[in-house]
């Protein structure tokens, strides 16, 4: 049987579990292969400085297994709006067209500069282009997109929390 391999595509270091760190957890414990990237790691507020999110985001990787993971920009947090989405996009493409996901997935975007380039970015992925497709593609709900001006309506694909999730630490 073919590992099913997942990308998650967030923009700063918390979204990814917010957003869809139950479906990953589970998603883990049967087999599949998840490949993470972020936008930038976060950092510059003074409650939560650049080497402490880094410490949190290599923690969570190495808790959850995922040896895949990369972020785009260090440094840029809440800057990602100076990064064009031709730029973003690109590097988007490059992973989708080496990792070849069945499954891809990236977050709402909220009223936070850096969810808007990172959603608008994936999006410009999804042009009809050379290269791979990903079967499935899908938006993660966080918290921060009520804060949005704008509800987003799409699917209502949720993902049941297992006991083994809860269970998880």
């Amino acid at each position: 049987m073919k590992e099913k391999h997942i990308l998650i595509i967030v923009p700063h270091g918390d979204d990814d579990i917010l957003s869809f760190g139950g479906y990953m957890i589970d998603e883990i414990s049967n087999g599949s292969i998840i490949h993470m990237r972020y936008g930038t790691v976060g950092g510059i507020h003074k409650l939560q400085d650049h080497d402490t999110r880094m410490k949190e985001v290599e923690s969570v990787m190495n808790m959850l297994g995922i040896t895949d993971w990369n972020i785009y920009f260090h440094n840029k947090d809440a800057e990602m709006d100076m990064i064009s989405q031709r730029e973003l996009a690109t590097l988007m493409d490059n992973d989708i067209d080496k990792i070849k996901p069945d499954e891809l997935f990236c977050c709402y975007p909220s009223t936070h500069q850096d969810h808007i380039a990172i959603y608008n970015a994936f999006m410009i992925t999804q042009r009809l282009r050379d290269g791979f497709i990903s079967p499935l593609v899908a938006l993660g709900e966080y918290p921060f997109i009520l804060t949005s001006k704008q509800i987003p309506d799409g699917g209502f694909w949720y993902h049941p929390i297992s006991e083994y999730t809860m269970k998880k630490n």
